[in-house]
């Protein structure tokens, strides 16, 4: 089988080629399922796309020359062997190009470093979370989360507003204000925590990345996988990212939600840190399929964006973040901003209507959060029962069934 390389050279051959439009290229078992298309809109081919579905977009071009994107590794393995898919490596050939080709011996140097680096792009799609993408059980009765795996998803919408104060600065409000101002989603955590787990995974991507310096670090192409049916994102984990959202959409406006740092520690004390602690939580992460996608992350963040230190460094890591913010952002296309300020400022900043018949949004969910934590780890707690009953009832059918073959 003749395979071209991206970016390889051949010569023209008079023999006719057939021209065939690339499948779909997932991680993940039911990646590629017509199921999985159908609950993913973005997913859809367009003309006017790639074969992964990203539109083009001049961060992700310039980004090209000096580093290689997730997406791109998934088209350079693609294009290398089909049983790259399969994470084979050791199965790509040595001579991957026609025979056409010249074989002076730089045309020849070139294609092996081509090559090496298909090998490579296998190994790193095949190291990453999100490749490890796997559909919510249909044992999982308690619980009605959705289980979208974004790295086949594509920007539906323009990421328009990027709300870049830390969570318990009023971001479940300010999730609500947009939403009520007309914007289509604006990305929270609970996005990730209680509505679709799996998104997780492409974050801890994203996170191993940046801190731990293993696989690609993400480009707008994979913002607009994981972001792209949203307008808006706000809270964490993508606070974390400031620097790399704003590099990837610079056409977004930036507000930076904001309250005082010691009422925001010890909010935060009470409930996501009590979160990244709940050894209740732990435990589910070893055998129920959202918690173990949503905890790891969880704990990664608090590890790596606090340092591993929320009590005693989250105070001067609050200060730092904002500092930094200041910093990327012309003020012409930054507004520092507190719910408690309402629908003004915010409007217009944002250049839209003020809202005259409702006031501005106040969830403070400080109150019932443990609550619903811990609601939401009984109803995972019975989804692992149901599956463990399944798992006895069926064993012991089994044993049953060789039992009466032995006495036969």
């Amino acid at each position: 089988m003749v395979v071209l390389v991206p970016g390889a050279a051949a010569e023209p051959s008079s023999a006719p080629k057939e021209r065939r439009q690339p499948k779909s290229f997932g991680h993940g078992s039911s990646g590629s399922s017509t199921a999985q298309r159908d609950r993913c809109p973005s997913a859809k081919p367009s003309p006017s796309f790639n074969i992964h579905g990203l539109p083009p977009s001049p961060a992700a071009t310039s980004s090209r020359a000096s580093t290689l994107s997730f997406a791109r590794l998934q088209s350079l393995a693609l294009s290398v062997s089909v049983t790259c898919i399969k994470g084979r490596s050791d199965t790509i050939p040595s001579r991957t190009i026609s025979s056409n080709v010249s074989s002076s011996k730089a045309v020849r140097a070139r294609h092996a470093i081509l090559i090496t680096a298909a090998r490579f792009a296998v190994h790193i799609v095949n190291m990453s979370f999100s490749a490890q993408y796997k559909p919510r059980p249909s044992t999982d009765i308690f619980t009605n989360d959705t289980d979208i795996n974004r790295r086949n998803c594509r920007r539906i919408v323009p990421m328009r507003v990027l709300i870049l104060g830390l969570g318990r600065t009023g971001t479940a409000s300010m999730r609500a204000a947009m939403k009520r101002l007309g914007y289509v989603d604006t990305y929270h955590m609970m996005n990730c925590s209680i509505e679709n787990p799996s998104d997780a995974l492409m974050w801890m991507d994203a996170l191993t990345a940046k801190y731990d310096g293993k696989g690609p670090k993400f480009t707008r192409a994979e913002w607009d996988q994981l972001l792209g049916h949203s307008q808006a994102v706000c809270d964490w984990p993508s606070i974390a990212f400031a620097k790399e959202l704003i590099e990837a959409y610079p056409e977004a406006k930036v507000v930076l939600t904001n309250r005082d740092v010691h009422s925001w520690h010890a909010s935060t004390m009470k409930t996501v840190y009590w979160r990244v602690t709940d050894r209740h939580l732990r435990w589910l992460s070893h055998f129920d399929w959202a918690a173990g996608q949503y905890y790891p992350m969880l704990k990664k963040f608090f590890d790596t964006f606090f340092e591993g230190d929320f009590p005693n460094r989250g105070k001067e890591i609050f200060e730092r973040h904002y500092a930094e913010v200041r910093s990327l952002v012309p003020k012409e296309n930054l507004l520092e901003f507190r719910v408690t300020d309402g629908w003004e400022p915010l409007c217009n900043f944002l250049d839209v209507p003020v809202p005259k018949e409702s006031a501005f949004p106040n969830v403070n969910d400080n109150v019932n959060f443990v609550a619903r934590s811990k609601a939401r780890n009984w109803a995972q707690t019975y989804n692992v029962l149901v599956r463990l009953f399944i798992w006895l009832v069926l064993s012991i059918i089994t044993l049953l069934a060789v039992f009466r073959l032995l006495m036969a």
